[in-house]
């Protein structure tokens, strides 16, 4: 960037290295002979200032032009401008931005309120540019452009996947549906259309205001409409990007009245159909929507008639990717919707439910499952495995996909498993392994969906047809293009090739046409415009597909047509043929890949796979099966076409007589493709082009999130950057005179250049400022209606304003310093003169008030004497007034007291006499109650310290049953102990003797040895081989001896374990009869509480009866007292005797409570010791066992280990270790048990 157009101050952008970001500042330094620029970001930048070339920077655009709804007003097309534009506009909602021409769709990923009847009404008869961008300002501009030049228009929307482009279309047949009817995109979706009531069109140009429409208009048009959900359900699947992505390409021709601009009729064509989606999916992606769709929202009538399971994880090509739902979306209600749409399109019920059948068929088709054939694996043969839950549960997945599909189980199981071959005249079948039988079921599968998809499209397109008798109008169309856009992954294969292709042919003709819109608006404005260049992508398209010169797209058919052709041999071609093509590499990775530099940039693409997926295969068993199915719907998907135009199998002349061919048909889908793509450009290039990008703002589909290098490279790959680079190849700016006028007008004189001139003479008054300022006459034009600059002019231009304004800045800072401070030496002057008034005001106040403070002295003094003198005599008369009243009152006082002790002296003697008779009565009764309250506590105490005493015995019992346990456990394991450290000495001992007896041996035999030979040396050739098989003989018959001898020790091995095994199942018996035996005296116990609870039970109800009578008692009493108090003696006696029968009740209970438990005690105690003793006894037992087995085997080992080698003595030592280590287990196991038996019991009488 050159220096002359930067200065201090020039607000720019600086593309930050480690975050990837252009961040916002202004330049505050510069350096002349460095190139460098001292930038100052904005205040939300943590790094305030850098220090770059610059090169390195980029300018900004004024801040009232940084995001306007047309990019090409920027004054900088730049990058970070173009993204900040679109950032900005993004984040107040405003999804729509126009690059000329294009309209910029970002996805929102929230609903936005800009889809109204009024929004879409608004936009009627409104030019473009007019009104906020919006969608449906494209399809306003298409439409009136058709009816008013009578031209076919095309509007092509492109994007990647999750862009939007599938929700763009729609909303572009809701405004054409809506305009030609009158009625609101939210008016277009109702249940039953065929049902609407009538409507006006009252927005159709050429039709009177309030005529009505004919029905047939009205449901052609709701036809329209409800052809993209049912193409959706059948062709749109949830990936990892979007929920609803679609899988192919479409183009949509929408046929309206020349005359009347009504919808009259439409075509829809598809374009590359991912069919392998169908056998198979990423992780957390789903197949094609309808599979999910008619498994939820079909009725059980209907699921019995089309044989469907229950749900789709019970489907092989549903269940592999581990997601069979979409949050916040119901399969059921789509279903719904679908099945309206095909009754609306002409399906009756039964044609429905043949659709569907063959949806089901392919399903099934995946559950078929195949297994290798026993003595061969060259063959295999199909899996019969029963569905269940289907039909009468005796069907298989083969017997149920060839049901749905009408044809005979046995022919389509033997097409899935072999293959028939020709040679020569001679044909016979081939088995199939495994892999190429699942290889043969999928591709099934595939052409089935494919075939179906074929289908139904053009069952759409024969619904969408005009009416014969419209087809004598004139008529015009839009087609509307909805298709991928370009795609560049970590792996590319065929699929993004083809797509690739068809965006690099897009590219082309979005290039014509941008260019061509730049010639006309250049003629329009009457300049010239033979400068401009344009840069064509040809030869790329040339690379991929001209015909003759070997390009790929021949390569690969070639190599697809081969019989031998491998990926491998394709790869090699291309390296051959292209290797210094400049639009063609070699990549390092993957092997067999290559490279094509694209006009959005270079893309490697993988060719394993190529051939494969070009190649569609048909087989001629399956073709001819199908056509003679019985099932109408898959007749009409293979029935053979009278001109196909189809290329027939190709064979090679050079193979000869040997040469061999399946029964397959070969086609290339590449050339398919091609054929289509060529006439979808030739329909584009009859028609005039609008352009819709959608973008997709981040990769995580979630709204006000805004990622810039994502962005940057989507308006990359849609070509929006090439038109930008178009725009700056010519004149990058071209403002209004008005909008140019007024911006620049400062940098002129203001003498002959108004505020408000004429707008006739603003073109010569724009012509003057471009003079005066000596702009180069070479880098601009001046049009009718604006001012063309060439790249760079306008830097200058804001350059030249931006030192104007700051030279007017910093004059203006000048003159108002001055002012300013002139108008505070005024203040400041004007202040000390009010101070100094203050300030004798203050002294006069001052003296004033000193006098009026001696007059108030003097006045006061007199008032205080004044008062003084009257407070004395006050207090003097007050005085004597007292003491009068004084005397009086104690006179009064003193004859009162004697009066009132008199007459207290009265009551007090009276009350004496009262209380004493009282209280006598009360001791009387408070001795009786005393009395019989001590016989109540003495009987309740004797309870009391009978049953702590009870415990406290059986307390003592448990502690001394656990402490003898504890003892008799620490006593074995003593022994124990003394037994391992006895066994250990032993096994020592006998390893020692070992030892020195083999020493022994290996002595006596090298003698023996050392003396055979002195004895034999003269024999030894002649015995040699005597020797050499008596040493074998006897080598083989210890060896023999060994054997047996191990057999011996495994077989005593395994009789020892069988009887382990059967002491320990006696003492799982025994453990069985100790635990019932707990179990019955629990509930012994258990009843025992029962009755003690009786018993108290009993006694409260005794002791209630013993208060009652005691009341009574006492109420006896009061009444005895009252009337003669002779009566209280007998009755006290007749309470008593009661009370004296209570107790002995009472005792007896007691007695006898206390005897049953005590017998219940015994015989807990005569339990647990026999549990005890059976412990005891079945551990002895088996110690005994286990020791008698030890040491017969110690014995048996140690005769063995005598006779035995080294490695025999390691063995039996090993054998020991285990027994011992057994026996420890199971001791310890005992113990333990025994342990945890004691500490039960300690606990359950603890309890009880």
């Amino acid at each position: 960037m050159a220096l002359e157009i930067i200065t201090k101050g020039t607000r720019v952008w600086w593309f930050k290295q480690s975050g990837a970001e252009w961040l916002p500042g202004e330049i505050t330094a510069v350096d002349a002979e460095k190139d460098e620029v001292t930038v100052e970001l904005d205040a939300d930048v943590e790094q305030t200032t850098v220090t770059v070339k610059t090169g390195k920077v980029e300018l900004r655009n004024p801040r009232n032009l940084e995001a306007p709804d047309d990019m090409t007003l920027l004054h900088h097309l730049n990058e970070p401008s173009i993204l900040h534009a679109l950032k900005t506009r993004y984040a107040r909602n405003e999804i729509y931005t126009y690059t000329g021409t294009i309209l910029i769709a970002i996805n929102p990923y929230a609903q936005l309120p800009i889809y109204t009847r009024d929004k879409l009404f608004g936009y009627r008869r409104q030019p473009l540019g007019k009104l906020a961008p919006h969608v449906y300002a494209i399809g306003e501009d298409a439409y009136s452009s058709m009816l008013r030049d009578q031209q076919n228009q095309s509007i092509l929307v492109s994007g990647e996947s999750g862009a939007g482009k599938t929700e763009t279309t729609k909303y572009l047949l809701q405004y054409f549906a809506a305009i030609t009817t009158g009625q609101s995109s939210r008016e277009l979706f109702v249940k039953d259309p065929l049902k609407r009531s009538g409507s006006i069109d009252n927005g159709r140009p050429g039709s009177r205001p309030g005529t009505p429409r004919s029905e047939a208009v009205k449901t052609r048009e709701r036809k329209v409409i409800e052809s993209t959900p049912l193409l959706e359900s059948f062709g749109n699947a949830k990936t990892l990007r979007n929920n609803n992505s679609s899988r192919f390409g479409k183009f949509m021709d929408i046929v309206f009245d020349s005359r009347g601009g009504a919808i009259t009729g439409a075509s829809i064509k598809t374009y590359l159909l991912e069919k392998s989606r169908v056998v198979s999916q990423n992780n957390n992606e789903r197949n094609f929507h309808i599979f999910y769709e008619i498994l939820r929202g079909t009725a059980d009538a209907e699921r019995q008639m089309l044989l469907l399971l229950n749900e789709p994880a019970d489907y092989n090509y549903l269940n592999q990717s581990g997601c069979d739902e979409i949050d916040g979306v119901s399969d059921a209600m789509h279903y719904e919707k679908v099945k309206t749409a095909l009754e609306l399109i002409g399906f009756d019920s039964k044609e429905r439910v043949m659709l569907m059948t063959i949806v089901s068929a392919v399903l099934h088709l995946g559950n078929i499952t195949f297994e290798e054939l026993k003595g061969t694996t060259d063959g295999c043969r199909i899996v019969e495995t029963i569905v269940p839950g289907v039909s009468d549960g005796t069907y298989t997945s083969l017997d149920l996909a060839a049901e749905l599909l009408g044809v005979d189980p046995a022919n389509l199981g033997r097409g899935l498993v072999s293959r028939v071959m020709t040679a020569v005249n001679d044909t016979y079948t081939v088995p199939l392994n495994i892999a190429q039988a699942v290889n043969a079921r999928d591709a099934l599968a595939m052409a089935l969906y494919a075939s179906l998809f074929r289908w139904l499209v053009g069952r759409i397109n024969q619904s969408l047809q005009r009416d014969k008798a419209d087809t004598v109008e004139p008529t015009l169309s839009i087609s509307i293009l909805d298709i991928y856009g370009f795609e560049s992954f970590e792996t590319n294969s065929f699929e993004q090739f083809c797509i690739n292709f068809a965006n690099e042919k897009l590219q082309q003709q979005f290039n014509q046409s941008i260019f061509k819109l730049e010639q006309q608006e250049y003629i329009r404005e009457g300049i010239d415009w033979s400068v401009v260049q344009f840069a064509d992508n040809q030869e790329c398209l040339d690379l991929i597909e001209k015909k003759g010169s070997l390009s790929i797209l021949e390569l690969l058919d070639e190599s697809s047509s081969l019989a031998t052709g491998t990926n491998e041999n394709f790869a090699s071609n291309l390296y051959n043929k292209h290797i210094n093509n400049q639009y063609f590499k070699k990549p390092r990775l993957p092997r067999n890949g290559f490279t094509i530099n694209h006009y959005a940039g270079e893309v490697t693409y993988d060719t394993r796979g190529f051939l494969e997926k070009n190649r569609d295969f048909v087989v001629a068993e399956f073709l001819q099966m199908f056509r003679d199915s019985y099932h109408p719907l898959v007749q009409a998907m293979f029935r053979e076409p009278k001109e196909t135009g189809r290329p027939a199998a190709r064979t090679n002349d050079n193979m000869g007589r040997k040469a061999m061919q399946s029964s397959f048909k070969f086609v290339s889908v590449s050339s398919q493709f091609r054929e289509s793509l060529n006439e979808l450009m030739r329909v584009i290039s009859t028609t005039a082009p609008h352009y819709i990008r959608t973008i997709r703002p981040n990769n995580f589909s979630v709204p006000k999130v805004f990622e810039p290098s994502n962005v940057f490279q989507q308006l990359k790959c849609g070509g929006v950057m090439e038109a930008v680079r178009i725009k700056k190849q010519g004149y990058p700016a071209s403002p209004t005179y008005p909008n140019f006028y007024a911006r620049y007008r400062i940098l002129v004189p203001t003498k002959g250049f108004p505020r408000d001139p004429d707008p006739e003479d603003l073109p010569s008054l724009c012509r003057k400022i471009l003079d005066m300022l000596q702009i180069d006459k070479a880098r601009y034009q001046c049009g009718k209606t604006k001012v063309f600059l060439r790249a760079g002019q306008i830097e200058k231009l804001e350059k030249l304003r931006t030192d104007k304004q700051h030279d007017s800045a910093t004059l203006i800072q000048a003159v108002f310093r001055g002012h300013k401070l002139r108008k505070s030496f005024v203040r400041k002057r004007a202040a000390a003169q009010a101070l100094q008034l203050a300030m004798l005001v203050r002294m006069a106040q001052t003296d004033l008030r000193i006098l009026r403070r001696e007059r108030a002295a003097t006045w006061l003094q007199s008032a205080v004497r004044r008062c003084l003198a009257s407070r004395q005599f006050n207090s003097v008369r007050q005085a004597a007034l007292v003491l009068q009243s004084a005397v009086r009152a104690r006179e009064v006082r003193a004859q009162f007291q004697r009066d009132y002790e008199h007459k207290r002296a009265v009551v007090v003697t009276q009350a004496l006499v009262r209380r004493r008779r009282v209280l006598s009565n009360f001791v009387e009764v408070k001795e009786a109650a005393c009395k019989l309250q001590s016989c109540m506590r003495v009987l309740m105490a004797q309870k009391t310290h009978a049953r702590l005493h009870l415990e406290s015995q059986r307390v003592y019992q448990l502690e001394q049953a656990a402490a003898s346990l504890q003892a008799k456990l620490e006593e074995e394991q003593r022994r124990k102990a003394e037994e391992e450290q006895q066994r250990q000495l032993q096994l020592q001992e006998l390893e020692r003797k070992a030892k020195e007896e083999q020493a022994r041996r290996e002595r006596e035999q090298e003698a023996e040895r050392q003396a055979m030979l002195v004895r034999l040396e003269e024999e030894r050739q002649q015995r040699a081989r005597e020797q050499e098989a008596e040493r074998q003989a006897l080598l083989l018959k210890l060896e023999r001896e060994r054997a047996e001898r191990e057999r011996q020790q495994e077989a005593e091995r395994q009789a020892l374990l069988e009887r382990l095994q059967a002491a320990e199942q006696e003492r799982l018996r025994e453990e069985q009869a100790l635990a019932k035996l707990q179990q019955d005296s629990t509930h012994k116990v258990l009843s025992l509480e029962e009755q003690l609870e009786a018993l108290r039970k009993e006694l409260a109800e005794t002791k209630d009866k013993l208060a009652t009578t005691t009341a009574a008692y006492n109420a006896e009493i009061e009444r005895a007292k009252q009337e003669n108090f002779k009566e209280v003696e007998s009755v006290r006696q007749r309470l008593e005797i009661e009370l004296a029968k209570t107790k002995e009740e009472l005792e007896a209970s007691r007695v006898e409570l206390e005897q049953t438990k005590q017998a219940d005690q015994e015989r807990l105690d005569a339990a647990r010791t026999e549990a005890q003793q059976l412990v005891e006894a079945a551990r002895e037992e088996a110690r005994t066992k286990l020791a008698a087995e030890r040491k017969a085997h110690e014995a048996q080992l140690a005769d063995e280990r005598l006779a035995a080698q080294a490695s025999a003595a390691s063995a039996v030592d090993g054998c020991g270790r285990s027994w011992q280590a057994r026996l420890d287990t199971e001791t310890a196991a005992a113990a333990e048990r025994a342990t945890g038996a004691a500490a039960s019991w300690q606990a359950k009488m603890n309890a009880q």
